[in-house]
C-alpha cells in the first residue's frame, strides 16, 4: 500500500500533463473543416484560366506554359517524390518539420478544365476549379518556379505514380504550412485574393466584383 500511495502523485502530474492534448488537437485539426474562398482577379487586359486541382487532401496548381501546360505540387519529400506514404509517414510530416519538395509535370494543352482532367484521371483528383488570372503574372510565376526548381535540379526524383520530377525544396513541410498553404500562396502572386486558414484543399472560386 505505500508504495502505490507514492506512484499515485506521479501518476496524476501524468494525468495533469495529457488533459490539454485532446483540446490541442481539436484546435489543430478544426480548419480543415472549413473552406478557402479564391476571389479570380477583376478588370484581366489579357486574361488567361489557371487550375486548382483538388485531389481531396492535398491540391496542385496548373498553369499554361506555350502551347501546354505545366502542373507544380509542394509537399512532403518522403510522402510525394519517394511515394513513402505509409501512415508513419504521414504523422512524422504533420508533427514535425520534414524536408519539402517541389514537384513539376507537363501536361498536353490547350488549356481546359475537361483537358486537365483527362490527363489526371486515375490519379486520386476529385475536382478541378478554373480560374482566370492575367496571363503575364502567370508568366512571372513559371519563370519563378523554373528558377527554383533548376537551383535543386541536383535533387531530382522521377515518379511516374504521379507523372511529375521533384526536387528539394527549400521551405520545410510542416503542418502549418502544407501543400494547400503554398497553393494559396501560388494563387496569391497571380493576383487573387485568398480568403480562409487553406488547411485542407476545399476550394470556392469567385468572381471579383467588376
Amino acid at each position: 500500500m505505500p508504495a502505490a500511495r507514492r506512484r499515485t502523485p506521479g501518476r496524476r502530474r501524468w494525468l495533469w500533463w495529457l488533459a490539454p492534448l485532446p483540446v490541442a488537437l481539436l484546435l489543430a485539426a478544426a480548419p480543415i473543416a472549413c473552406s478557402t474562398t479564391v476571389v479570380a482577379p477583376a478588370a484581366l487586359s489579357d486574361p488567361v484560366p489557371i487550375f486548382v486541382v483538388d485531389y481531396g487532401t492535398t491540391s496542385a496548381v496548373v498553369l499554361p506554359y506555350g502551347d501546354d501546360l505545366l502542373a507544380f505540387v509542394y509537399g512532403d519529400w518522403q510522402y510525394y517524390a519517394l511515394t513513402n506514404n505509409h501512415l508513419l509517414n504521414g504523422v512524422a510530416a504533420l508533427v514535425w518539420p520534414t524536408q519539402g519538395t517541389l514537384g513539376r509535370g507537363r501536361l498536353r494543352g490547350p488549356p481546359a478544365r475537361e483537358q486537365v482532367l483527362a490527363q489526371l484521371r486515375g490519379r486520386g483528383v476529385e475536382d478541378v476549379h478554373v480560374v482566370r488570372v492575367e496571363r503575364a503574372d502567370v508568366e512571372r510565376l513559371v519563370q519563378r518556379l523554373d528558377e527554383l526548381y533548376e537551383a535543386h535540379r541536383a535533387t531530382e526524383v522521377a515518379n511516374a505514380e504521379y507523372g511529375m520530377s521533384f526536387v528539394h525544396h527549400p521551405r520545410r513541410y510542416t503542418w502549418f504550412w502544407n501543400s494547400n498553404h503554398q497553393t494559396a500562396a501560388w494563387l496569391e502572386a497571380v493576383g487573387c485574393e485568398v480568403r480562409g486558414p487553406a488547411f485542407a484543399s476545399r476550394w470556392r472560386i469567385e468572381e471579383a466584383d467588376r
